[in-house]
């Protein structure tokens, strides 16, 4: 049970935390404010970041306290770089600091230095550094502080679920939601990081089934919050999660019956709710208006199965890849976020030259969902009018049909704007 003085002692030293934390920021002199508080006393270059620090402060007064009751051994993995005035001063308050930093007393004079030399020329950073007690990496934001400590026991994963997402977001997509946030995590350590873009609810499910029971990584799970249609059955979805990336023959089609050619004209990839609801509808298109052509539908759930497997621990082999994409065929992807990231993650496969993505292009304003699309060129349309281009031989025995196409693609828009909603054709 946690007594009065216990209570007491605690909130006594997250105030003095808080206190050590905001004055390294602010103050330049008078470190006990002994006198009225003046703008010469301030720093002129405010450089730090208060609106973490209280919650690190309070973190790490009550772990303290469980420390100093039952004699445990711990560590404090902080995730927040930019909270470092926070740990600096729990590091001065506790006296291990100053075992570094002879200079940096504990008394006033001490505290002048540390309020003082705290992002400040000639100073310590603004955000942890290794120079900080008990810092073990500079930045120490939460990806990095999970990865380096090798010797700890496995932890559970940081799932981060993203749900308001830019094709969502048809108001302020990019302000909001940039899918540029993908190409961040790519870029970290392979062990660690993991993206899965889900295309429906079950998936979904078994995406997070899976990725909680995961160890040791950062899961990035992007899937909108909008109702779409169920693909794939729960028991689909856990292979399809499985295997990380699949083709789905229900949504392709076969072509000519008289075709003796045992691959595809062209594969329709995708990897995210809302371009593979368009690359769905593209194919059904295709088989409506150009029966001959043999499609294949490749959708993609574990993003970093593209990556080559030397390069990441999910990657596919190259046989694994070809096989989904072929190596000759002309690929259209359809990309939830930036189609660089595509072209960054295949540039090692065989038929890279073949693979023409589409993706967000940071066109976005207040708009329906599908018009977003177009404004992005991830719609069905564009899709249908890509295959067209791709496919050798197709625009020429279909003369007119881009034309059909783009005159679909400007009758949406103009009754989107018209009536507020998108095109029954659209919606139905």
């Amino acid at each position: 049970m946690t007594t009065t003085s216990a209570v007491e002692t605690v909130d006594a030293w997250w105030r003095a935390a808080n206190y050590l934390t905001v004055s390294q920021i602010y103050l330049m002199d008078d470190p006990l404010l002994q006198e009225p508080l003046a703008p010469e006393r301030i720093k002129p270059r405010l450089l730090g970041h208060w609106g973490t620090s209280p919650a690190l402060n309070f973190v790490y007064a009550h772990l303290n306290r469980v420390r100093v009751r039952d004699g445990r051994q711990m560590i404090y993995v902080c995730g927040p770089g930019h909270g470092g005035p926070a740990m600096v001063a729990n590091a001065w308050l506790g006296g291990t600091y100053s075992e570094l930093v002879p200079d940096v007393t504990r008394d006033k004079a001490g505290m002048q230095r540390l309020f003082r030399q705290f992002s400040f020329p000639g100073g310590i950073p603004s955000h942890d550094a290794p120079n900080v007690p008990g810092s073990i990496n500079e930045g120490g934001e939460l990806g990095y502080s999970l990865a380096d400590i090798e010797w700890r026991r496995p932890i559970s994963p940081f799932v981060y679920l993203l749900s308001s997402h830019v094709w969502c977001q048809d108001h302020n997509g990019f302000s909001h939601q940039d899918p540029g946030f993908l190409d961040v995590v790519v870029n970290k350590q392979a062990h660690v990081v993991r993206i899965s873009l889900a295309p429906d609810t079950n998936t979904l499910l078994a995406v997070m089934d899976k990725g909680l029971r995961d160890v040791d990584t950062v899961q990035v799970v992007v899937t909108g919050k909008q109702e779409q249609p169920a693909w794939l059955s729960i028991d689909e979805a856990e292979e399809h999660v499985r295997l990380g990336a699949g083709i789905w023959d229900w949504a392709g089609t076969p072509g000519s019956a008289d075709r003796d050619d045992p691959l595809p004209d062209v594969i329709l990839a995708c990897a995210g709710d809302v371009p593979t609801l368009e690359t769905v509808a593209a194919a059904d298109i295709i088989r409506r208006s150009f029966p001959e052509v043999a499609v294949r539908v490749v959708n993609v759930v574990d993003l970093m199965k593209l990556q080559d497997q030397r390069e990441h621990p999910h990657g596919f082999t190259d046989d694994q890849f070809d096989a989904l994409f072929t190596t000759d065929r002309p690929v259209v992807f359809d990309f939830h976020g930036y189609p660089s990231l595509v072209h960054q993650l295949t540039y090692r496969r065989h038929g890279h030259d073949n693979i023409h993505v589409r993706g967000f292009q940071e066109k976005d304003t207040t708009t329906t969902p599908f018009d977003m699309a177009m404004l992005n060129d991830i719609d069905r349309y564009k899709l249908v009018l890509d295959v067209l281009e791709y496919v050798p031989g197709l625009s020429s025995r279909h003369p007119d049909a881009a034309a059909e196409f783009v005159s679909l693609r400007a009758e949406a828009r103009a009754y989107a704007y018209e009536h507020g909603e998108d095109h029954p054709d659209v919606t139905g």
